[in-house]
């Protein structure tokens, strides 16, 4: 059970960990943002229409 729950945790770390630096910094989070929009260009359109 606890060797699972360390597995998760690196998994986590991982994936969280986007440029394969081996810490998380605000890059990482920077260009996660980045990949999530250029994935979904049209994501935000709903915004123009209710702040419109």
């Amino acid at each position: 059970m606890r060797q699972a729950a360390l597995d998760r945790a690196k998994l986590i770390f991982t994936l969280l960990d986007a440029d394969g630096t081996g810490s998380l910094e605000a890059e990482d989070f920077e260009l996660m943002a980045t990949r999530v929009v250029a994935a979904s260009p049209n994501s935000g359109d709903h915004l123009v229409a209710v702040r419109g």
